[in-house]
This record gives structure tokens, C-alpha cells and sequence, in this order.
């Protein structure tokens, strides 16, 4: 096969007739263009042959037939130039037929014409004949490479303005007149589009494929969800991550505090998955979302991945604290999510280091922080990790918070821990019969006398004894509400409500609060069996939402606001009771487990003190300590009447609406461990 070099073709550049014309490389190619221009040729790229809007490429036999229609009615040399860049969209078969066509126009010689082809676009014929008769004509020159020549095609639905250039036309111009070389990215309607690809040409079908081609987004998606992202930001001319964002809200939730919620909301958009892709280009790699996005959720485990899995997995990080904040700030403001937070506390009910996790505020995790507190024995404050959690437990236990008197201050300290464990001893039991009630301890009648000036408001809760008092003062404290004074006061025996009526103008009492008082007699949920843990967990938060929220509101009308009881209620007793560990009084037909009415003539029994009540003209026998009377029935959980000091002492406390300049409280004691209290 001879090889002719440019300065040796120049001689036969007029001949007439039809020709192919291969040169090697691009730079023989423009300088024989060049030449055939100078001997005023008139050069033809196929681009020009096609209508501006058509939407598909020609077959073979349509090219070859236009290039020729073109010829016969040209009236000079005509050069075709641009062939290889409609080669490169052609598949193997195709391509031949190509071939076959040219070589049929090259057999007529019907027209004065020259197409040039690259080398490594040519497909050589077998008969030399052609080569022969110069009606084929090879260079000389280095064959050019085009190892980097890629094209991908993409369907045009999926391409917005400015990320593909349209098929056919505008892509056969891009491509260029020479052999062409780079990467190239084009549309085409998708009826027109191929499933395979042809030499150089990739036929991008696969909506994860266009993802990562056109916006560089690797993953694994659902086919349909990336149709849909694809169509959407083609639609909006813009880029996955401003679709992505605009839908999700904006980019005000994505961050990890609204993010979790809008995932949950959103549960049901065919984008999910890719909301987890735009989330986790956004967070840092610390936060608890992120480690719950990194576990692959799906939009049906979300939650309870962020609820419960993902927590459990990261039990004993070393930043479990902030991890456990973000996830709390997020659930406090989520809805309907308690049997999963049930389920978490339950999975993890024997690792300590789920305390952190347990901070949502929800009475499941009450529950659980003081079956937790339970098992760790003594009687000091909790550890950190239960404050950051729900520092109402330490509110309430408070071990050093001064009653005024030493002796009222251990008693109480050590029954709050007994309930706490639901728990009594024998020593316990003789401790609490033997205690008396110390002689400066007011009456609450005559406290609340100094206060009922028509300007004071009063709220009353019902059933809330001094083993209460930390707990209301802390939570008052920590909330920053006035305290103008706070004492511990004592009522009328029987402790019960129909023996402590409260004298106070109508028109200044706050509604009462009666949940507590309902607890000690039928549990946590009535008509059900209550485990001790529940039944503590609801009379704690009932202080922080139900007590205090009372409290502001009554401030809002009066100048203070007086909190005391009718009476409180030992749980103690029951528990005692269930032990064995208390005396059955023995009496017939007594008015109460806690007290009865005395008979002419009749002493007070072992175990009971006897009450004058001149209003009624009756003496009573009250049960001292955790001693009952064979009342028929049972009592389940609480008891009150008696002359326990939890049934007969409560808290008296004022709050006012202005910070105090003086206050009355009971003067402080060291606190000091002693001996005779030390029984648990």
C-alpha cells in the first residue's frame, strides 16, 4: 500500500471523480483542508448536511445518501470533512454498512468529491483496487492517538442547560471537523437512545452512572429515586445538592438538631436516601447524626436506629456525653416516640453507661435512672452522668439538704433512699415508730395564718409530704424562682384529708394538685398493677410539670404564692408491710389501716398514740411508725393518717414574685453522719 507524502498529493488535489482520502493524523488533515480551500474546494462538514433540529442520527445508508445528493448538485470540488465524529456514535454493524455505502459512491463516481477520514476511523476494503486506481489514498505521516477520546451519552431528560451539549448536530460541531479527541458529554432524546455503546461511546442508561458522571455523586441508589433526582434538577437547571436542600426545607434543617425530624417528616419522599447523601457532605464526622446516618438507615429504621441502635453502639464512647445532649435536645422535641425510648431503656437496663442516653425527660427514663440508682448502693449523691440526664433524681435525693433539725434531715435523707430502692429494713421500721416529731416544728395552720392577707395565693398538694422538700426547694432553685421562706411543718393526726381542712380565702387558692395523693392509692395507672419505680418516676415529675408551672402561673396574680400539703404518704409502710417487718393492730372493724376511733372506756392499743378532736367530741387511736390496723382490703401502695413523720409532716413554701431581701428560713445544721442512722 503506497503512502503518499502532502507535497507529492499536491499534484493530483484537482483530479476529477470521488475519493477517500485517509490522513494520520490531525495536523496533515487542517493542512490538506487548507489546501483544498486555497484551490477554492468547498469544504463540507456532515454537521451541515442535517437539519438544525433533528433529533436523532442518520442511519448509514441516510448519511451516505445526503453526501451524495449533495455531490451530484455541487458545482465544484466537494470536500466531507467531520465523518469521524459521526463514526464514533456508530456500532460495529452500523459502522460497516457505513463503509459499504462509501464504497458504492466511490464504485458510481458520479460526483467530484473527496471524504476524509482518519486513519483509525478507516475500515479498509479487501480488494486493492481502490488503492490501486488512487480512489483511496493513504498518508504518510504518525498515526494519531486518540486513547483519550471518551463520549457519554445521556438520556436528555436527565441533562440540565449547560452539562451536556444536545444531540445531533450541536454534538457532531463540538466533536469537531478532525479526528477528534478528549471527553465529550451529550443528550438525546430517549427514544432515540441506544443501550450499548460503540468504540469510544458510553450509553449512560444507569441513573446512579449519570449521577456520578454529571455531578460526581457515588453511591448506591435506587434506579427510580435517581430518575427522579436527575429529571428534577434538569428541570431547574440546577445541581442535586440545591434540589436536594430546597425540598428538605433549606438549609436551616441541616443541621443536627432539625435534621432527625424533617428524616422522620419526610419518611414517605422517594428522595430519602439522598437526603442522607446531602446530610452526610454536611455534618461533621463527631456528631451523633452522622454516626447514625454511617450505619446506613433505611427510611423505615430511622428512627428507631436513632432512638436505639445507634445509641447502644456507642455506650462507652469517649464522647458519648455530647453525643447522648445532641440526641436528647432532639427527642425532647419529638412526639410518639416513648415505646422506643422504652426499648432502649429495656435493652440496656444492665450497662451503667447508658445513664447519659437517658436524658429525653420521659417517665420511662425515670424508671429507668432509679432502677439504675438502685443497684448502686449508698447514700450519697448520684454521679454526674445522672444530673446531665435528669437532675431531678439528685433534686430529690439530696443527701446534705438541711430539714433544719439533724435528726429530720437523716430520717429523711435515708427513707428517700429506701424508696428509692423500694426497700426497708427492720431497723428502719423501729426507727420509724420510735421518732418523734421535734418540738420546734410549727403547725402549718398557724404558718399560714401569717400569710393570708388576700394578697397571697395558695396551691396545696395533696398527698405531699416532707420527703418532698428537696426536692420542690432544688427544683425551685434551678429554675430560678424567689424563695421567701421554706420550713417544715406539721399537721393534724389522723393525717388524712378529712382531719386537715385548710382555712383559706377562696378567691386566692390555685387549683389543687391531687395527682400525687392519687398515686399513693391506685399507682401510676389506675386499675393496673404499678411497679415502685413507675409510681416514684410520675410524683417526681409531677413537681417539675405540674407543681412549679402552678407556682408561675399563680405568680402572674400575686405577690407570693404559699405551697404546702394537706398531709403526705408513706410507701414505706406498704413495703414494710410486705416484708413482715410491721405489727397488725389488733381491733375490730377499725375506721382505717391508719387509725380508729376509741371506744368508751378502751386505752389506746401497743403501737397507737391517742388524738382528742373537740370538733367531733371522738378520740382516735393513731398507728405509730409502720404499724397498721386490720382494715379490710388492701392498700397497694401508700398510706396516709398515720403518725409516721412522712404522713404527718409536709414542706410549707413560699415563693415570691420579687427576689427577697429577707430570708426567714430554718437555720442550717452541719450535716453529720450519726451512728444510729446509719442502717442502710
Amino acid at each position: 500500500m503506497m503512502k503518499y507524502t502532502l507535497n507529492e498529493y499536491l499534484p493530483y488535489l484537482s483530479d476529477p471523480g470521488t475519493r477517500i482520502e485517509v490522513p494520520p493524523n490531525r495536523e496533515l488533515a487542517a493542512k490538506l483542508v487548507s489546501d483544498y480551500s486555497d484551490k477554492g474546494a468547498m469544504v463540507v462538514p456532515l454537521s451541515q448536511l442535517l437539519p438544525r433540529d433533528t433529533k436523532w442520527l442518520p442511519s448509514p445508508a441516510a448519511m451516505v445518501d445526503t453526501m451524495q445528493r449533495f455531490g451530484r448538485t455541487s458545482h465544484c470540488l466537494t470536500v466531507f470533512v467531520g465523518i469521524e465524529s459521526y463514526l464514533v456514535f456508530l456500532q460495529e454493524r452500523a459502522w460497516r454498512d457505513f463503509f459499504v455505502g462509501l464504497y458504492a459512491l466511490i464504485e458510481q463516481q458520479e460526483f467530484h468529491g473527496r471524504f476524509l477520514i482518519g486513519r483509525l476511523f478507516f475500515l479498509p476494503h479487501s480488494n486493492p483496487k481502490y488503492e490501486n486506481a488512487m480512489q483511496i489514498v493513504h498518508f504518510q505521516g504518525e498515526i494519531a492517538s486518540i486513547d483519550d477520546l471518551e463520549i457519554q451519552l445521556f438520556p436528555a431528560k436527565w441533562v440540565p442547560a449547560g452539562r451536556a451539549v444536545p444531540m445531533v448536530v450541536p454534538a457532531l460541531e463540538q466533536l469537531g471537523i478532525y479526528i477528534p479527541s478528549g471527553q465529550y458529554r451529550f443528550s438525546v432524546e430517549e427514544k432515540e437512545l441506544r443501550s450499548a455503546g460503540a468504540h469510544y461511546l458510553t450509553v449512560v442508561t444507569n441513573g446512579g452512572d449519570a449521577l456520578e458522571k454529571l455531578y460526581g455523586i457515588d453511591g448506591s441508589f435506587e434506579p427510580a429515586q435517581a430518575d427522579q433526582l436527575l429529571c428534577q434538577c434538569a428541570q431547574c437547571s440546577a445541581t442535586p445538592n440545591e434540589v436536594l436542600t430546597q425540598r428538605f426545607g433549606g438549609e436551616a434543617y441541616l443541621t443536627c438538631d432539625r435534621a432527625p425530624m424533617q428524616l422522620a417528616r419526610l419518611r414517605e419522599d422517594a428522595l430519602w436516601d439522598f437526603y442522607v447523601w446531602l446530610l452526610k457532605g454536611k455534618l461533621s464526622v463527631t456528631t451523633y447524626l452522622y454516626h447514625v446516618l454511617a450505619q446506613a438507615p433505611t427510611a423505615e429504621t430511622f428512627l428507631q436506629q436513632y432512638v436505639v441502635t445507634a445509641a447502644i453502639s456507642l455506650l462507652g464512647d469517649s464522647h458519648a456525653a455530647s453525643l447522648a445532649e445532641e440526641r436528647g435536645r432532639v427527642l425532647q422535641r419529638m412526639g410518639m416516640i416513648e415505646p422506643l425510648i422504652e426499648q432502649f431503656v429495656r435493652r440496656t437496663e444492665e450497662d451503667g453507661r447508658s445513664v447519659p442516653f437517658l436524658n429525653c425527660g420521659t417517665s420511662v427514663e425515670m424508671q429507668g435512672l432509679i432502677r439504675r440508682a438502685a443497684k448502686l448502693g449508698g447514700t450519697a449523691r448520684l454521679p454526674e452522668d445522672f444530673d446531665r440526664s435528669m437532675p431531678i433524681l439528685n433534686f430529690y435525693l439530696d443527701p446534705y439538704y438541711s430539714y433544719g433539725n439533724q435528726v429530720l434531715t437523716q430520717y429523711f435523707h435515708q427513707l428517700r433512699y429506701n424508696r428509692l430502692r423500694d426497700w426497708v429494713d427492720a431497723d428502719f421500721v423501729q426507727l420509724a415508730n420510735d421518732v418523734e416529731v421535734p418540738p420546734e416544728i410549727e403547725h402549718r395552720d398557724m404558718v399560714l395564718r401569717r400569710y393570708d392577707d388576700g394578697g397571697t395565693g395558695l396551691l396545696v398538694v395533696d398527698g405531699m409530704g416532707a420527703e418532698y422538700y428537696p426536692l420542690l426547694c432544688n427544683l425551685a432553685n434551678h429554675n430560678h424562682l424567689n424563695l421567701e421562706s421554706r420550713q417544715i411543718v406539721t399537721v393534724n393526726l389522723p393525717s388524712s384529708t378529712q382531719f386537715n381542712p385548710i382555712s383559706w380565702s377562696n378567691s386566692c387558692r390555685l387549683p389543687e394538685v391531687k395527682r400525687a395523693d392519687d398515686i399513693s392509692h391506685a399507682g401510676y395507672s389506675k386499675f393496673e398493677a404499678c411497679r415502685y419505680e413507675e409510681n416514684l418516676a410520675e410524683t417526681l415529675l409531677l413537681f417539675h410539670k405540674r407543681v412549679l408551672p402552678r407556682v408561675v402561673e399563680g405568680l402572674q396574680t400575686y405577690k407570693r404564692v404559699v405551697v404546702t400539703a394537706d398531709h403526705g404518704v408513706s410507701y414505706l409502710a406498704v413495703t414494710a408491710y410486705r416484708k413482715n417487718l410491721v405489727q397488725t393492730i389488733p381491733w375490730e372493724d377499725p375506721e382505717d389501716w391508719r387509725y380508729t376511733v376509741s371506744t368508751a372506756g378502751r386505752e389506746a392499743p401497743d403501737g397507737t398514740i391517742p388524738v382528742y378532736h373537740p370538733e367531733d367530741g371522738l378520740t382516735y387511736f393513731v398507728g405509730k411508725g409502720y404499724h397498721r390496723l386490720p382494715k379490710r382490703g388492701s392498700k397497694l401502695y401508700g398510706l396516709h393518717g398515720g403518725a409516721s413523720l412522712e404522713e404527718r409532716l409536709v414542706p410549707l413554701v413560699v415563693f415570691t414574685r420579687e427576689a427577697a431581701t429577707a430570708v426567714n428560713l430554718q437555720p442550717e445544721e452541719e450535716f453529720l453522719e450519726d451512728e444510729a442512722f446509719d442502717i442502710l
